[in-house]
């Protein structure tokens, strides 16, 4: 029976990467994965958004989440900081004034420090136990954030923005989740998230060695998919961009031989050897991002 697509619910899909397409395991999660298996994707006809065929629940991911190994992600926290003043270069460029944040799949914490200092009144939510605590030592305790899934959190509050960075491509309902995180948005509130773009020159040239390609990604977009979800969500697309994410050379690497593509442990080893591999380098990986705004009554 056909999978309907997540993003504009069109039943006309096609295979457009096969894999082994089993439960999703703790060893294939996170910045310290050890199992690459992007599964089996189809791709949707009618706006391009392509997913995994298996969709786990909700609660399933939320568990694999909490419990993943990140201590890769550990070692490029200085990294972490620089592409997370690259997101407030975004805001800045659509929301000239302050105001109210709702970080979604926060992390770290490093995006919300950098808009509390800018004098933004920030909140976040992170189901990750190694992610949430550390959350709240860059923001000097736990008032700001639930460590949570967005379907579990309280809020009180209605936003001005609401940020989903290298979050949508997690969830299993697209569509429904950009719905549910915008009715915590006041009228003529702003939402910008940052997702894998599949018809990306970057995602094209790699094919199946497309680095993007994990096992917790279920969805990979295209602008018309992007729109789909947001008309889904009442949400108007004002804006597409990109942005590099700042990595070391020795990550690169290290994911690169991860992915297969040749020389890449070699390069890593002697990047090590001339004590290289910390260098921090922007790095375009196929993504895009996009800017919101909630329709006005």
């Amino acid at each position: 029976m056909p999978i309907p697509c997540p993003a504009c619910g069109a039943s006309d899909s096609s295979l457009y990467l096969d894999g082994d397409d089993h439960e999703i395991r703790l060893q294939s999660v996170g910045s310290s994965r050890t199992i690459l298996s992007h599964g089996r994707i189809l791709r949707c006809a009618s706006c391009g958004l392509a997913y995994r065929s298996h969709r786990p629940r909700a609660e399933q991911l939320a568990q694999l989440y909490r419990e993943a190994d990140d201590g890769m992600y550990e070692a490029e926290m200085p990294n972490r900081w620089r592409t997370a003043m690259r997101h407030k270069n975004i805001v800045e460029k659509h929301l000239p004034k302050k105001g109210s944040l709702l970080d979604i799949g926060c992390a770290s914490g490093a995006f919300m420090r950098v808009m509390q200092d800018d004098g933004w009144q920030v909140q976040g939510i992170e189901p990750s136990e190694s992610q949430y605590r550390r959350a709240t030592g860059v923001l000097g305790g736990s008032d700001f954030i639930q460590q949570c899934i967005l379907e579990r959190a309280h809020l009180d509050d209605r936003f001005d923005l609401i940020t989903l960075w290298d979050v949508l491509e997690h969830v299993t309902e697209p569509a429904q989740f950009l719905a549910l995180a915008a009715s915590h948005l006041k009228e003529g509130g702003y939402l910008i998230l940052n997702v894998p773009r599949i018809d990306s020159p970057v995602s094209k040239l790699l094919g199946p060695r497309w680095p993007l390609l994990l096992a917790e990604h279920l969805c990979y977009f295209t602008v018309p998919s992007l729109v789909a979800c947001g008309q889904t969500a009442g949400l108007k697309l004002v804006h597409t961009g990109q942005r590099p994410a700042a990595f070391s050379l020795g990550y690169v690497f290290f994911r690169a031989g991860q992915h297969g593509v040749p020389g890449a442990n070699l390069t890593r080893r002697l990047l090590n050897v001339l004590r290289l591999g910390n260098c921090s380098i922007p790095v375009w990986l196929g993504e895009i991002y996009a800017v919101f705004q909630k329709d006005q009554a």
